[in-house]
This record gives C-alpha cells, structure tokens and sequence, in this order.
C-alpha cells in the first residue's frame, strides 16, 4: 500500500512541476496530454482521493497516513 501511495503521489507531483515550469504559450498543449494520461489510467478519479481508513488503526502506520494526506494535497 505505502509502494502505491508513494508512486501515485510521484506521477502527481511530477505533473504539477511540469505544468508550474511549462512556457504560458504551451500549456494548453501540456494540459491536454495530461488529460488524456488520466483519462486512461485506472485509478482516476477515484482512487487517488479514496483512503483505506482500517489502515490507520494503529500507530505504527503513521506515516502511511501522512503519506495519503500529502498525496490528498497535491491531488
């Protein structure tokens, strides 16, 4: 679950740093590829927002909590 999280919250935060850095002039093109990138993947919309709740039952998964919160974040 935390190897999930991790690589859903690293396509997230690759995406935004590439539209923050993408000339004004080019970023409708950008947004439209990364439509069409979400569109196909399998865990979008929903899963990226959705949180196995029975998860954080213990402390020991704290930082799988934190994890979900900052992918939340940056979604």
């Amino acid at each position: 679950s935390i190897y999930l999280k991790t690589t859903e919250l690293s396509k997230v935060l690759f995406a935004r740093y590439l539209l923050e850095n993408t000339p004004y002039n080019q970023i409708h093109n950008c947004v439209t590829f990364f439509h069409d990138e979400l569109i196909k993947s399998p865990s979008f919309p929903r899963k990226p927002l959705e949180s196995d709740y029975n998860l954080y039952t213990r402390i020991s998964y704290k930082e799988l909590f934190n994890l979900d919160m900052l992918h939340k974040y940056n979604w």
